[in-house]
C-alpha cells in the first residue's frame, strides 16, 4: 500500500467511525501526527511540515 500520511488524516477526518482500528494498527504513527506535545518528534519524522 502506498497511502501517504495526508491521505490517512483525510480518511481519519471523513471516517471518524474507523478511529479505533487505525488506532490499534497505528497507534505509534497517528500518536506521532494527532499529540501535540510530541511535535518534536514529528517533525523528526517528516510530517511536521504545515
Amino acid at each position: 500500500m502506498s497511502t501517504t500520511i495526508d491521505e490517512v488524516l483525510k480518511l481519519m477526518l471523513m471516517e471518524k467511525q474507523s478511529w479505533r482500528s487505525y488506532n490499534d494498527s497505528n497507534g505509534f504513527l497517528l500518536g506521532t501526527v494527532y499529540h501535540p506535545k510530541t511535535s518534536r518528534l514529528r517533525n523528526n519524522l517528516g510530517f511536521g511540515q504545515e
